[in-house]
């Protein structure tokens, strides 16, 4: 038992007094202390993702509070997520409870991770500076459905992708490959499925392996067995 309570206690200093920092993309901290991270923030190369000071995105606009982070000092953070009753986790180490949290002390860092997770959702995860108390608010967006063939069903100027058999797969914020942001660099297993907002540009190793449904529209596997082939997807 003791052996248990210290290790536990050591990933609770972890946590408080020197994090890992991991790749992720980049959230916001208003000048109130609100940091708001928008619905289904997906992970990205840690060059890509720059950290929440003067950075804002698409998802998460506005600017952080200014001063330097001190290794030793605390900040207190409510977070807050809708729907309310997610897990969350900084730099990969879980708050205990479930959100909404109130009060919680963490070691003044910048570039810190917070990932929300709730069942049924897609995880949201940002970069922040937590340098100051504040609050922090993630919008979950619901993972999608599947009809019975196993395609996704999404609305207008959206594509999903369902993996149907192990294929590498690259997804971009372009019309090109290797251009634009990076949203998917991996190799993607059965059951695995993806939305995107057009436009994107997709790649993929074994085009039979992933299965296309675009603006609503079911289009079947995106190719061949073994097929290595890349496609732009535009509104």
């Amino acid at each position: 038992m003791v052996v248990v309570l210290a290790l536990a206690a050591w990933g609770y200093d972890r946590l408080f007094a020197n994090p890992t920092v991991a790749p992720t993309t980049s959230g916001s901290v208003t000048e109130t202390g609100v940091a708001r991270a928008g619905p289904g923030a997906a992970t990205a190369d840690a060059a890509d993702s720059p950290s929440v000071a003067g950075n804002a995105t698409d998802d998460a606009t506005a600017v952080a509070p200014t001063g330097p982070a001190d290794g030793d000092a605390i900040v207190r953070l409510e977070i807050v997520t809708e729907p309310a009753g997610a897990i969350v986790t900084i730099d990969g180490f879980p708050l205990p409870g479930r959100t909404p949290l109130s009060g919680v002390p963490v070691s003044a860092r910048a570039g810190r991770v917070v990932r929300a997770e709730l069942d049924g959702y897609q995880a949201a995860e940002a970069r922040f500076d937590l340098v100051n108390d504040g609050r922090i608010e993630f919008t979950l967006t619901p993972e999608p459905t599947a009809d019975a063939t196993g395609a996704i069903d999404v609305g207008a100027d959206r594509i999903a992708l369902t993996i149907t058999d192990a294929t590498w797969l690259e997804v971009y914020r372009s019309g090109a490959r290797n251009e634009g942001e990076r949203l998917v660099f991996t190799t993607a297993q059965p059951g695995a499925s993806y939305e995107f907002a057009l436009p994107v540009y997709v790649y993929v190793g074994n085009a039979a392996g992933a299965r296309v449904n675009l603006g609503g529209q079911d289009l079947g596997p995106m190719g061949a067995p073994g097929a290595v082939l890349g496609r732009a997807f535009g509104p």
